[in-house]
């Protein structure tokens, strides 16, 4: 009998303890190495939570984070230097992590927020708070002292449409932010389900909001470029960017980022 027992103690032990390793090996799974902070993986999840929140009869939003000349401090100072950045940033978003507020890395210079239960004006204060505080702050690389400031994408989580469109829009504001000079807050549309009303969100002074129709007269009176010699003109995506009824920053936004992008990476 007393063998029986102890052989039941250590099955019990050794299952407590299999199953400590497989919690550690999630969290793993779902962390960002270097900052600590949740991963892309982890980020989806807690995307999906906040969307089903929003079912459910909540609020939510997601936003993305992007720092803004980011490949320049790695070609200047070394890629040691723009881990420590990375770090540091991490550290700054992480300062508004909640049990509602999921910070994550998705990868490269580039972070994601997801806001459950959360009004919209609520999260674009903690947005403009975090840009003015990349802003107005220095990253220590050494002796050397380097501002590094941000670029922000807001989009709601909204019951008609599934998290991943939503993120997408974030994306697409994003692209609005670093077309529009960078080092700001882009928001997906005029102010929805604002808490009461604009007069709420007059003190946000670097949010910035373009509802121009996209049309050819448009493009030309803002660019001194007609539609058909833009750079990112083609038949295929004006059409589609008409039908989505994007403006014309949005759709400047889309090519400048895209034509940045491609530098970047040759």
């Amino acid at each position: 009998m007393t063998d029986v027992i102890s052989r039941k103690r250590a099955l019990q032990q050794a299952h407590s303890e299999l199953s400590a390793l497989n919690r550690q090996l999630v969290e793993l799974s779902e962390t960002d190495s270097l900052t600590g902070l949740a991963n892309r993986r982890r980020f989806g999840v807690q995307l999906e939570r906040a969307q089903q929140a929003v079912i459910e009869g909540s609020h939510g939003a997601v936003a993305i984070f992007d720092l803004d000349f980011f490949k320049a401090v790695n070609d200047r100072y070394g890629h040691d230097a723009g881990d420590v950045v990375l770090v540091e940033a991490a550290r700054m978003l992480q300062a508004h992590q909640s049990n509602d507020v999921c910070v994550a890395r998705l990868g490269g210079e580039e972070f994601a927020m997801v806001f459950r239960g959360m009004e919209v004006a609520d999260v674009l204060a903690i947005c403009e708070d975090l840009r003015r505080a990349f802003s107005q702050g220095h990253f220590s690389i050494g002796a050397q002292r380097l501002r590094v400031t941000v670029s922000v994408g807001v989009a709601l989580l909204r019951e008609s449409r599934s998290q991943s469109v939503s993120l997408k829009k974030a994306d697409d504001s994003l692209w609005k932010a670093k077309s529009a000079g960078r080092d700001c807050v882009m928001f997906e549309s005029r102010w929805p389900h604002v808490r009461d009303g604009v007069d709420d969100l007059q003190v946000f002074t670097n949010l910035r909001v373009d509802d121009e129709p996209l049309t050819p007269e448009a493009l030309r009176e803002k660019y001194a470029l007609p539609a058909n010699q833009h750079p990112g003109f083609t038949r295929s995506q004006w059409q589609e960017a008409v039908q989505r009824r994007e403006t014309v920053d949005d759709y400047w936004g889309w090519v400048s980022y895209k034509i940045e992008a491609r530098s970047q990476d040759h």
